[in-house]
């Protein structure tokens, strides 16, 4: 929880996005090595046996483009201001 917390107040959202916190920290510390695991692996690469990138993690509540698809409008703006809270699920 300290996690959640520190994305919370370090990043300056409201108290209601402490659901997209909580998740995105525990995806954060799965891919991230510790000193617990032999190897200092992070959990993921001790799951998967492959070696794990941290290109994709991006700090909380980054602003972002959000696409929009206009119809039929080829000089409309095809993005909208937004944030990152999470990472796509499958």
């Amino acid at each position: 929880m300290n996690t959640v917390r520190c994305m919370l107040f370090g990043c300056g959202p409201s108290l209601s996005y402490w659901r997209y916190a909580a998740e995105y920290a525990a995806y954060v510390l799965n891919w991230m090595p510790t000193r617990a695991n032999s190897g200092h692996k992070s959990p993921l690469e001790l799951l998967t046996k492959k070696p794990v990138s941290v290109v994709d993690v991006v700090v909380f509540v980054s602003p972002c483009k959000v696409y929009q698809n206009p119809l039929n409008a080829s000089l409309r703006k095809r993005g909208a201001p937004g944030i990152i809270v999470g990472k796509k699920t499958n």
